[in-house]
Order: structure tokens, then sequence, then C-alpha cells
């Protein structure tokens, strides 16, 4: 028996000192001894830089074999149990990521990453990029500032052309497309936000976002990832006035050096007005006062607007006038015709051409004044141009406020606004320039003034001195309501004077129709029948035969035979009894004219160009 153990015992000595030799004492082992450069602190590589070192893995220290791997060696494991703060001290003592402290210049295939794309985990975010837990808003920009300066200028728009924002690349981890300052106060006001993002995100060093690419208030570009377009400073505050909205804009966005959106890049999503299918934006907003705002707030604004307000000044073009319209009259007219549209340009639409093409249809041998400083230019002489290849006698001219009433009633009215003391009222002053206008000029030059939403249906070159009633009362026939819609007088007739003293003494700018139809009609009133007025007043026939109220039935294509019978009557009734019908334009300018209606049979018989009849609606 002893001799059968005595093998046993050997055998397992000798199976101890073999293992002790194989992972004891193999002289393969790969533990450092104190002698390691990673125990003197040495870097990994010659350069100094673990970036730049192999693409294979960064941090692996033993390859892949079958024993234990230990993948996190001496500095790049942090104190157990440390700290958020401790950690941050450890990592800033012990491994600089780069000599260059930009981790912007890392590696293109990822700023934050440790490890490249491996089997093994990745480390994505070091303790430096993660804010500290529950910290607040300020709290975490503050972190941010001391510890991640994204790159050495400051200027996160510097950072990589493929996005302004992101941390990390495209690729199949999570993306973090905004730092933290990018990311306004919670809870914060409008003017909080503009504060605190004039004091943290400068998007570039030249102040101009026009100057950046493709779009003005692009974030993140055209990526998979949502993107914000438009950053607090870009939204207007809510529920301001046309006013409040230029003011604020001026404060706060100067889009270009120059001061001038209009030259801004075509691909601007802020862009004035070019030609496109936009609606434009011509008014001077000067001419339009701030909403709601009281008399004394309305005389301030207008004082400050008065200087830009060259509507009220003779200039070089508007001294013009009256050699022009001499020009224009002296050439053989059957009667002399005015418009007024201080309107833009691009808004003078099909309505408007069909009035001035009936009219020339039906009074062969006139001549029409438009007076517009926005048609007296190249766009309104294309808009006028299909007319004026017809060989109509007419033109666009630029008028001349102060000369019009020199040495009228309605100069001391001038001369008072001018002074910036009067309250210009509530309504746009364009609208109450423009009835101003109309009286001023049939007084100095006589002929017919016409509103521009009129259509003609018969020759009133013969009439003189007369005006029309809207409305009249259904037992005594006498009218209720006058219109200046119409006026045909002649030069300096006394009732034309009586108008412009009426303007001027007794102007109301925040009542529609007080210095305009309901002038005419208490001027008229208080007139009489005292001698030296000798003019006439029109049944509504003549150029109302319809009112406001029951206008837009003309506008419908009949449905019925009864209907069809009723259109076929209406028309021949105005077309014999009515020089003219008012289409009240406001009303009907977004009302369709329908083919075989009685709006469509009308215009159809009295125009010469007749486009766009079906069209003419505003959409």
């Amino acid at each position: 028996m002893q001799a059968r153990k005595l093998p046993l015992f050997a055998i397992y000595a000798i199976s101890v000192v073999v293992l002790y030799l194989v992972f004891v004492d193999s002289p393969t082992s790969v533990v450092p001894d104190n002698n390691s450069p990673f125990k003197r602190n040495l870097p990994l590589s010659r350069t100094d830089d673990p970036v730049a070192m192999s693409t294979t893995t960064i941090v692996t220290v033993l390859d892949f074999s079958d024993r234990n791997e230990k993948k996190e060696l001496g500095q790049l494991v942090p104190p157990r149990k440390a700290g958020m703060f401790d950690r941050i001290d450890d990592f800033r003592g012990n491994v600089p990521l780069s000599r260059t402290n930009d981790p912007v210049t890392m590696s293109s295939s990822s700023i934050v990453k440790v490890v490249d794309s491996s089997d093994h985990n990745e480390t994505d975010e070091l303790d430096p990029l993660v804010p500290l837990p529950k910290a607040g808003k300020f709290e975490r920009l503050d972190w941010f500032r001391r510890n991640v300066p994204v790159s050495g200028t400051n200027d996160p728009v510097t950072m990589s052309s493929s996005s302004i924002v992101k941390v990390v690349d495209s690729s199949d981890h999570n993306e973090t497309d905004e730092l933290d300052p990018l990311v306004p106060p919670r809870k914060a006001g409008k003017f909080e936000r503009i504060g605190w993002f004039r004091r943290n995100v400068p998007l570039t060093r030249t102040n101009d976002p026009v100057t950046k690419s493709g779009s003005i208030v692009k974030v993140v570009d055209s990526s998979n990832h949502n993107e914000t377009y438009e950053l607090d400073p870009l939204i207007l505050p809510r529920k301001a006035g046309k006013f409040e909205r230029i003011n604020w804009f001026r404060r706060n966005m100067p889009l270009s050096r120059t001061t001038d959106s209009v030259t801004m890049s075509s691909s601007s999503i802020i862009k004035v007005v070019d030609c496109s299918d936009h609606n434009e934006t011509e008014e001077l907003d000067l001419l339009v006062p701030p909403r709601k705002a009281g008399k004394l707030e309305r005389i301030e604004w207008f004082r400050r607007k008065l200087p830009e307000m060259e509507i009220l000044k003779s200039t070089s073009k508007s001294k013009r006038f009256h050699s022009r319209v001499l020009e224009l009259y002296n050439s053989s007219c059957s009667a002399q015709f005015f418009m007024v549209w201080l309107s833009p340009a691009n808004s003078f639409g099909p309505r408007e051409m069909l009035a001035v093409d009936t009219l020339f249809t039906t009074n062969p041998g006139a001549c029409l004044a438009i007076l517009s400083n926005s048609l007296d230019s190249p766009r309104g002489y294309t808009i006028l141009k299909p007319l004026l290849d017809r060989g109509f006698n007419l033109i666009a001219v630029t008028l001349d406020i102060p000369f019009l009433v020199k040495n009228t009633p309605a100069e001391a009215w001038l001369k008072r606004l001018k002074s910036g003391h009067m309250d210009p009222g509530s309504i746009p002053l364009f609208m109450n320039l423009s009835d101003l206008t109309r009286l001023a000029v049939l007084y100095k030059y006589g002929g017919v003034y016409l509103d521009t939403d009129i259509i003609f249906l018969g020759d009133i070159t013969r009439l003189r001195n007369a005006i029309g009633a809207q409305s009249i009362d259904p037992k005594t026939k006498i009218w209720t309501r006058l219109n200046n819609a119409v006026m045909v007088f002649d030069t300096y007739h006394p009732l034309m004077r009586e108008f412009l003293q009426e303007y001027s003494t007794t102007f109301d700018g925040n009542i529609w129709g007080h210095n305009s139809p309901y002038l005419v009609s208490r001027v008229i009133k208080r007139v009489g029948n005292k001698p030296g007025f000798n003019f006439t007043i029109f049944a509504p026939d003549a150029f109302y035969p319809v009112n406001w109220i029951k206008i837009p039935k003309l506008f419908k294509k009949p449905a019925t035979t009864t209907e069809a019978k009723w259109v076929d009557k209406t028309v021949q009734d105005m077309s014999k009894g009515s020089y003219m019908v008012h289409l009240w334009n406001k009303v009907t300018r977004k009302i369709k004219i329908e083919e075989g209606s009685v709006m469509y049979n009308l215009i159809s018989s009295h125009c010469t160009v007749c486009r766009n009849i079906t069209n003419s609606h505003t959409l």
C-alpha cells in the first residue's frame, strides 16, 4: 500500500511545480514592473497623443488572447468610490486628451470617443462632458464654460461643416444636437431669452447672420434630425403691432451691415419683396399708424416718421407733375380723367385693369392720368403695357401734394400736418391723402375723377359739374347719401373749393368716410341751392345702380331658367340706364366673377383687352 501511494504524491508535487512555473514565474507576464513606463507616467505613445495611436483600440493593453485582459491601466482607471469632482480632478491631472486641449481637433470619426468602433463597450462621453447631476440650467452653463471649451476660437460656428451644434458625428450612437449654451433657460420670458442669447451664443464674429450659408436661422444643417430654424431673437413679440415689430426688428436683428434688407441674398427667408409669388409689401409703413395707439402716441409716432415721408414733399420727380399732366391733356383729349393709386404697384390687379379697359372702350378719345408714385416706375410701365399697346392715352405720374394744395384752403391743413402737432388719425394716412388729392386735382385741372373699382358702361365725356347719390329716400326720392367715387367738375369750381375748406377745417383721421363720402354730403346739404353753385346730383342708377349689400349677387352665374332671365334683364337695364357700375371692391374683391353672371356679361360687352375677367378676384 505504501508503494502505491508514493507515486501519487509525486505526481501531485510535480503538478504544483509545473503550475507555479506556468502561471507565477512566467517571463512573459504582462504585469508591468516598477520600471514600466506606465508606472513612471510615461505617455502611451511617443506622439504623446492617445488619439494618434493605433486605430484598432486606444486603451486595450493586452492583445486578443485567452487570458484575462486588463483594459484600463493606472491613470485611465478613476479612484474607486470617487465623487464627480474627484474624478474630474483625477482626469485633469492624469489624462490630458491632447496637448492642444481642443477635443475638436481630435479624430474626425468622433469628437468624444475614447475607444473606437470595436467589440468592446465604448465610452462615448468623458466625465468633463457629463453635466453635474441635478444641476440647474445656469449651473450647467457655468460647468460647461469651466470644463469644456468646445474650440479655442470659442465659436461653435467654426466647427465641422456637417453640423454647428453636433458633439458626436453621424454614427450608430445617440447624438447630442444641442449643447446647453444653445438651450434657453426654462420658463424664461421673451426678452430674458433674448438677453440670454446675446450673452451666450454669438452665432458668428461678424454678428451678421446673413453671411452664413444657405439659411439665416438654421442651427442644424439638412440631416435626418429635426432642425431648429428660428432662434429666439428671430421670434417676434406676441401681439405686436406693425411699428412695434419694425422697432423690435431694428433693435435685435441688424440683418446686414448695409442696413438694406432688400440687398440680401435671394435665398433668404426674410426677403422684403422680390418678383415672386409672394404678396408684396410696398406700402410705406410710415403711412400706417401703430394699432390701438392713442392720440398722443400717434402724434409722437408721426413726428418721428415725418422726415422720411417723401409723399408729403416736393421732389425732383414730383415737380414734373404739372408739365406732364398738361402735356397729356394737350393731345386732343375728348375728356380728361384722373385716378389715384397710392397702394403698391403689384396690387394694381386685373380688376383695376378692367376699369381702365372699359373706360377707354366706352369713352373713345379719353385721356387718363393715374396719380401714383408706385406705378410711375419701370414695374408700373410693365403692368400698364397691355393697355398702352392698344394705344390708350394714359400715363402714371408721381403726384406733388404740396403743389396741388398750394393756394387752396387745404394748404393750411398740410402745414399743420407737417408741423407734427396734429393727430394724423388711426386710419392709414394714404387713404386720407387719396381723398385730399382727388379734390385738389379736380379743383386745379378740372375733369372727371374716378375710383379704380368701376366698370364703365357708357360715355360720360359730355357730363359737367356732377356728382352721384349713393342712396335715396324711397318715399320722398330725395338723396340721403352722396359719394365721391365719381365726380365731374370744371376748373376752380366753387363747390370743389368748399370741399377743400371742409377737409381742412373738419379733418378727422379716425372715422372712416368722414373726409370722403360724408364730407361731400355735409357740404352739399349745407350749400343747398345757393346761387353760384351750379351742379347736378344724379340718381343712384347713374353711378351706383347696385348698393354694396346686393352687389355679390351680380357675380354669380344663373342656376335656373328664372335666374337666367333675371340676368338678361338686369344686363339690359344697366346697359341702358347707367353710366357705370361701382364694384364696391372692399366687399367684392375676393368674389370670383362667374361666367354667365351679370357682371361677366357687362364687362365682356364693354371691354377691349378683356383680360382675366373670371380670375380678376383677389385670392
